[in-house]
């Protein structure tokens, strides 16, 4: 660099020379680019072809073999059918009639031959083959066999042009030769037949895994196979072409170029590679495209070009920048002088605390305004001391891993720790720090920022959104549990009727009662989970009363002490003030039976004790942080607490969440606390729960005080309602479930009723437009598929003002109770509850 900088700053001061050099270094490094790139190229081309060359020789070579092998095997069948003829004949002569005896027995040796032929001086002939036995032909239009009946003493093989067979149609290569016994007598001439697929076969596959072109051709000048294979190619008479002259007088194996041998077309340019079988007069051929052949190179030669013009642009484009950094060079370096003016302006004026220590000694050197009013210290009195003289580390420990993160990294952010000022006040700042370089050594730049109040508030923020997320988990579960419920009522309402009717109608002495019994208990106990269901997701209809809380508590008490064992103690702590609540006494009921019982099981194996309270509770300021959702003021204070195993924090936090439990499978549903927790929601009030382990827990519940009684209010009462008998009224039941049909005519129909049930809201319509029907009053249920309830209401009393309507739900909502007051409905029945409540509604609706 100290070299660099002269260089760069001459060149700068003569521009000029600095652009003519550069332009001179440029013009060099291209040309040299250029020259490299084609020398790689051409080179590369020399390569591939030395490299196809090997390839091919080898490939030609190996149909040389293949071909030889093959011809060898058919004249090595010949000598033998020879040898056997001999063998026949021992001193006889050799008489035509002893050659086909031997010819007619004779097989080929093995699977390349197809048949063998005998043809004597006089041209007749005979085959014996395995696919014919025997048959005779001509050998007039055989020219290798005329050729060698005229010539008796050649004694090598001659092959003839490859023909189809007359019976079958397969393509075959005759090879053939002179026959003479061995007292010298000529009796003419042996042949055998060779399949052409058997070269077929082989050669197709190298030229289909070589993309190429394999022939074989014979001396004479015909083909004998070419792959790839059209009918057109075999037995082809090539002899009038100059390449296959040229070939014939040509070496044993090579390699030439040419476009127009062995290709009809004789239009693409091929790399032949040839070989002579030895032996036979045949050549081997092999030939590849030069597309083909040098398709890679092509490839490699444009990554080249491409390679090589990227350079020439990177060489430009270097070239470009140096120049512009040596026209800049001198500007950068007043702005650097500029730059450290500005730093120092701002280091000494920002409102973030920046301080510099020089790390030799560990001394401040430098601090700003915001960071001596942050620690409350005079320049004079903090300039030049270390950290540990000025004590501004709550604990100096703290500051040994600080230290090994810097030097480890040089730099680090966001690093909380605990600092203290020259008043002794503790502050939580996150530190940010940074080492470079100086005139002076090593200097760290030290900005710690003061989080104390926001660390407060994120802690603060932190409750509040665990409170809000449990908020919204419970009301979007709620959600879920409110449509499901709505359904069990619509199915409970049907066991209920049906199973109530039929212990009306069995004696307690028949068998059967007892099953029917507990199918009853069994579905009360589903409609009481139905209606906690509900009442955890807020979709049951609220009797919001203003009402004393201490006669629900002490209520539910009486209750509690008739169900709980000897062994465990209730103690109630009631205030005798009013306490007055605006609440629903059953929904409070259950929120009490629900903690008693859940108390109760917190004592297994154990006596134990349940202490229930009620008093007055002023919620303050300073109240507990879980109740921060709630308004300050004063509010009634109920509580339940056990002497129970307690709990951990683990399943405090979860305590609340639907279908949680921690007992054992089908002993709870998990919806006890869950029900409890939205009930207390929806009074707009607040539970939180205290417990150790081996030490109890003790739920608080928290409701809002109000002022006056509400005047519909009524304490609550001991006798049991008595419901009328019904008269000869005709009641009109719309319902589109086919079950709730059936168990409600019964029902009315034990009530003294005349009824008429429709599934259909146009039956239903048409029977009350028939003034003959006599209908006194109108039952149907809400939510059907064709029109709801309330439509079919609104019809209703268009058609029949006046006629009393009664809505039947298995999921009652404010809207729903709203929806039947507008259209004139008397009552709004629960679906769940229609074998209780639906004779004596009639009744009392009829007579009101």
């Amino acid at each position: 660099m100290p070299t660099l900088t002269p260089l760069l700053k001459s060149l700068n001061e003569g521009s000029r020379g600095a652009r003519l050099v550069l332009l001179l270094f440029a013009a060099l490094m291209m040309a040299a680019i250029v020259a490299q790139t084609w020398l790689a190229i051409r080179q590369d081309q020399a390569m591939t072809l030395q490299a196809e060359r090997e390839h091919g020789l080898t490939a030609v070579r190996l149909l040389e073999e293949h071909a030889k092998q093959i011809l060898t095997d058919a004249d090595g069948n010949i000598n033998s059918l020879m040898r056997a003829i001999e063998l026949e004949r021992r001193e006889q002569p050799a008489s035509d009639a002893l050659i086909r005896s031997v010819l007619t027995r004779a097989q080929p040796f093995n699977r390349i031959l197809t048949s063998f032929q005998f043809v004597n001086t006089q041209g007749a002939a005979a085959v014996s083959t395995t696919d014919y036995p025997a048959y005779q032909t001509d050998a007039d239009d055989r020219g290798y066999i005329g050729y060698l009946l005229k010539h008796p003493l050649q004694s090598a093989p001659v092959l003839g042009r490859p023909f189809p067979r007359y019976y079958d149609g397969e393509l075959i290569l005759p090879l053939a030769r002179n026959y003479a016994s061995a007292d010298g007598e000529y009796h003419g001439v042996l042949s055998t037949d060779i399949s052409v697929a058997y070269f077929s076969k082989f050669y197709r596959h190298i030229a289909e895994d070589s993309h190429a072109l394999v022939s074989l051709l014979s001396h004479e000048g015909f083909l004998i196979v070419r792959t790839p294979h059209k009918d057109s190619y075999v037995g082809l008479d090539v002899s009038a072409s100059p390449t296959f002259a040229r070939l014939r007088g040509a070496a044993e194996e090579g390699m030439f170029e040419g476009s127009n041998f062995l290709d009809e077309e004789g239009l693409t340019p091929r790399l032949y590679f040839y070989k002579k079988v030895e032996g036979y007069p045949l050549t081997a051929i092999y030939a590849r495209a030069m597309d083909e052949v040098l398709a890679g190179w092509h490839i490699r030669s444009r990554d080249r070009i491409a390679f090589g013009a990227a350079m020439l642009l990177f060489v430009g484009l270097l070239s470009f920048f140096l120049l512009r950094h040596i026209r800049r060079l001198e500007s950068s370096r007043i702005s650097l002088k500029q730059s450290q003016a500005k730093f120092a302006n701002i280091f000494q004026h920002s409102p973030v605390p920046l301080a510099l220590v020089r790390l030799a000694d560990d001394c401040f050197v430098e601090a700003n305004e915001a960071f001596l009013t942050l620690f409350a210290y005079r320049a004079e009195d903090f300039i030049g001391r270390t950290p540990l003289q000025l004590g501004i580390w709550a604990d100096y420990a703290d500051r040994q891993p600080y230290l090994e993160l810097l030097d480890r990294d040089g730099r680090l952010s966001e690093y909380e720790v605990t600092l203290v000022n020259q008043r002794g006040e503790f502050m939580r700042c996150v530190v940010s720090a940074q080492v470079f370089e100086s005139d002076e050594g090593r200097i760290l730049i030290f900005s710690p920022v003061d989080v104390t109040q926001q660390r407060a508030a994120e802690g603060r923020l932190r409750q509040l959104e665990l409170q809000l997320r449990e908020a919204q988990k419970m009301e979007a579960i709620g959600t879920l549990a409110g449509g499901i419920a709505h359904d069990f009522n619509n199915i409970l309402a049907a066991i209920l009727g049906n199973v109530g009717m039929a212990r009306q109608d069995v004696p307690k002495s028949h068998p059967v009662r007892g099953f029917l019994d507990e199918i009853n208990k069994a579905a009360v106990r589903a409609r009481g989970l139905v209606q906690q269901i509900l009442a955890f997701s807020r979709r049951q209809p609220h009797q919001m009363l203003a009402q004393p809380l201490r006669p629900i508590v002490a209520e539910t008490l009486s209750l509690l002490r008739a169900t709980l064992p000897a062994r465990v103690a209730l103690d109630a702590q009631l205030s005798d003030e009013p306490l007055l609540v605006a609440a629903d006494a059953t929904q409070l009921q259950q929120v009490l039976m629900n903690l008693c019982t859940n108390g109760w099981h917190a004592l297994v194996g154990s006596t134990g004790r349940l202490t229930v309270g009620c008093a007055r509770l002023h919620l303050g300021g300073n109240a507990d942080a879980r109740l921060s959702q709630l308004p300050r003021g004063d509010y009634a204070h109920l509580w339940v607490a056990d002497t129970g195993v307690g709990m951990s924090e683990e399943l405090q936090a979860r305590i609340f969440e639907p279908f949680f439990t921690t007992k054992p499978v089908g002993q709870g549903t998990g919806l006890g606390l869950a029900v409890v927790h939205g009930i207390v929601a929806a009074h707009q009030g607040a539970i939180t729960v205290d417990s150790q382990l081996g030490q109890g827990t003790t739920f608080h519940i928290l409701l809002p005080l109000v002022d006056e009684v509400a005047a519909d209010y009524e304490a609550p009462s001991s006798q049991a309602a008595v419901l009328d008998g019904g008269g000869q009224e005709h009641v009109l039941y719309l319902d589109d479930d086919e079950v709730m049909l059936l168990m409600v005519e019964r029902l009315l129909k034990r009530a003294g009723y005349r009824v008429s049930c429709c599934q259909q809201a146009g039956e239903a319509l048409t029977l009350l437009a028939d003034q003959a029907q006599g209908v006194d009053l109108f039952i149907t249920d809400f939510n059907m598929p064709e029109m709801s309830g309330l439509e079919v209401a609104e019809l209703v009393a268009e058609l029949r003002p006046g006629l009393p309507v009664l809505i039947s739900s298995g999921f009652i909502t404010d809207e729903l109770l709203a929806g039947a007051q507008r259209v004139g409905a008397r009552a709004v029945l629960q679906k769940q509850n229609t074998l209780e409540e639906l004779p004596g509604l009639i009744r009392r609706t009829l007579q009101g």
